[in-house]
This record gives structure tokens, sequence and C-alpha cells, in this order.
């Protein structure tokens, strides 16, 4: 008994088809998934921009795969999608990334307390890859 009895799919030995001349599965894909953007992490998923020690600063972790100095902007969006600041916005190469975001907007301003969007994009040979994570900013 292989645990069977516990999968939601009963297993039963034997051809599924018996014009099928192997008994292997082969799984054909019509276009392999680039991953660019990946591991995508935030230091905390709330930043208390108050000026006391704790969840001041977010650090907002990725990383970057089969890139050579692409452009890779880090931005943070309010929710009605205007940009309240840019963390990050020039080359980088594949590698881990952390850039930091301090609760800032324009004219370095604490941004109001909410509910935002961090949106990391990169734009490569094949197209534009974004990520995004949402981040709350309390007091």
């Amino acid at each position: 008994t292989s645990g069977a009895a516990y999968l939601p799919q009963s297993i039963e030995g034997g051809d599924a088809n018996p014009e099928s001349q192997s008994d292997g599965i082969q799984i054909v894909g019509t276009q392999a998934r680039l991953a660019v953007i990946e591991n995508l992490r935030l230091s905390s998923p709330v930043i208390t921009p108050n000026g006391d020690g704790v969840n001041d600063l977010i650090s907002i972790g990725f990383d970057l795969f089969g890139v050579e100095g692409a452009p890779v902007s880090v931005e943070v969006f309010d929710l009605s999608g205007r940009r309240v600041a840019t963390v990050s916005d020039g080359s980088l190469g594949a590698g881990r990334h952390q850039p930091v975001w301090a609760g800032q907007g324009p004219e370095n301003a604490v941004v109001p307390p909410g509910l935002y969007v961090i949106r990391i994009q990169a734009d490569v040979d094949k197209g534009s890859f974004t990520r995004v994570v949402p981040v709350s900013v309390t007091y």
C-alpha cells in the first residue's frame, strides 16, 4: 500500500490506453516560462515611518535571473495608481537585490497611512517582466 487510499483519485495498475506502447509519462509544453524576477519578499508587510526605529524602513528583496545590465525599476504606487516614490531605477545584473524604502513620497515627505503597491519591472529582450506586492503604511 502506497497511501493511494488517501488520494482524491484512484490509482490502478495497467495501461490507460491499450494502444499506448509506453508505461511512462511525457509532458510537452508549448513555451518555456522565462523567470526574470523571482523570490520577491519584503522585510515586513507593514512599514511604520514614524521615527521610533521599528519598521521605519522596508527592504524589498528580489532575485534577477538571466539578465546583464537590464533596466529595472522599483516603484511605489497608491491604490489610485499614482506613483508616490521611485525606490530604485537603473541598470541591474543577475543576482539578489535589496533596495530600501523609507515610506517617503514626493519631496521626501512621509506618505499617509494606507495600502500601497510596490512594483518591480525589468525590461529585457523578451519584453517587460513585472512583479507587484502590497505593503501597508501605519503609524
